[in-house]
């Protein structure tokens, strides 16, 4: 919101106040100019809100302000982004990713350069040698680093990226250093129940699931691809695969500086909201709050500290599905727990 103070009133423009039927007429008080002062000189957008309560505290509403923008608070890095599962093909680092990413390279500002990691995630899941010697090798190199320790970067993964990341680092492809500000985004750390209902709908036979296996087979996703397979929920995996989880989940709760996860599968008003939502009833999550892909428990397994407030300073649990995770849908009209841009943008 901008706000534009006047020193003649009479330079407002006529608007009818709106009446709210059974209720007493509103009343618009002028802001007078000491008032005007105080929220110039205020040092803060807390202070400026807390002059703008005062002054239209009573009984007229109370108006909250925030920054329609962050700047970034800690030092400046490279940024690497290291996308999920369905990427169709390897390829160099890009400076964007508009397809997967939106326009997210448009809200970082601690980035000093900025690069998208391309890594063939259909038929190589996330435990495999080949892509975590390739996200390891990208993030060294974005980093500048000549050793096998990545050094200082900005890390922003989504979904199975952060698996890749754990993978990598607790299998000693590489390492982190200290200097590494990671944001774990909507990451199956505990595997997704819906790549066992992938699974199932491309073994099953029943006239059910016909349809539902024949689309799958068309677009190549029958029988189930590797990566896929590699998120079946830890609980149905056997102990070799689920120590690899343990092992991620591990790296991710010593590194990870800031995560997000969402706790609605239909999300923002999308044409990926009815699909996710769809997903997300099939795959019978044990609970309500999943993103379509992956449930809360999975997505937060070793962390706190949750809130629903996109600036805040801790976890942001949002009400978004998987795909609004990418931030290529932007951010939800209303309420601060729809907003994955902003939280982008404030969270370092």
């Amino acid at each position: 919101m901008t706000i534009e103070y006047l020193s003649d009133p009479t330079l407002i423009p006529d608007f009818d106040i709106p009446q709210v039927s059974g209720e007493p007429a509103l009343n618009c008080p002028v802001v007078g100019s000491s008032s005007k002062t105080e929220i110039t000189n205020a040092q803060s957008w807390t202070e400026a809100t807390a002059v703008v309560a005062e002054v239209t505290k009573g009984n007229i509403r109370t108006a909250v302000f925030e920054s329609s923008s962050c700047s970034c608070k800690g030092p400046k890095k490279p940024c690497l982004f290291v996308h999920g599962l369905g990427n169709f093909f390897d390829a160099p680092l890009s400076s964007t990713d508009l397809l997967y990413w939106g326009f997210a390279h448009e809200h970082v500002p601690c980035c000093s350069s900025i690069k998208f990691a391309h890594f063939e995630t259909i038929h190589n899941g996330w435990d495999q040698p080949k892509v975590q010697n390739q996200f390891c090798d990208a993030a060294l190199a974005t980093s500048n680093s000549n050793s096998r320790t990545v050094g200082s970067l900005i890390l922003i993964t989504h979904s199975m990226g952060n698996l890749i990341v754990g993978g990598a680092v607790s299998a000693g492809v590489c390492s982190l250093s200290n200097q590494v500000s990671w944001l774990s985004v909507h990451g199956p750390m505990q595997g997704s129940r819906s790549a066992n209902l992938l699974e199932n709908k491309c073994k099953s036979n029943s006239w059910t699931d016909i349809a539902l296996k024949g689309a799958a087979a068309l677009i190549g996703f029958c029988p189930a691809p590797q990566a896929y397979l590699s998120l079946k929920e830890q609980t149905t995996v056997d102990a070799t695969v689920k120590s690899k989880y343990l092992q991620a989940q591990a790296v991710r709760q010593k590194y990870a500086t800031k995560t997000m996860c969402g706790v609605d599968a239909f999300g923002l008003n999308t044409v990926y909201a009815p699909i996710l939502f769809t997903v997300g009833q099939m795959a019978q999550f044990t609970t309500s709050e999943n993103d379509g892909m992956v449930d809360f428990p999975s997505c937060s397994v070793g962390l706190s500290n949750f809130n629903t407030d996109a600036v805040s300073s801790g976890n942001y649990k949002a009400s978004i599905n998987h795909a609004d995770a990418t931030f290529r849908n932007g951010d939800g009209w209303w309420g601060s727990d729809r907003k994955p841009v902003k939280w982008l943008q404030c969270a370092l």
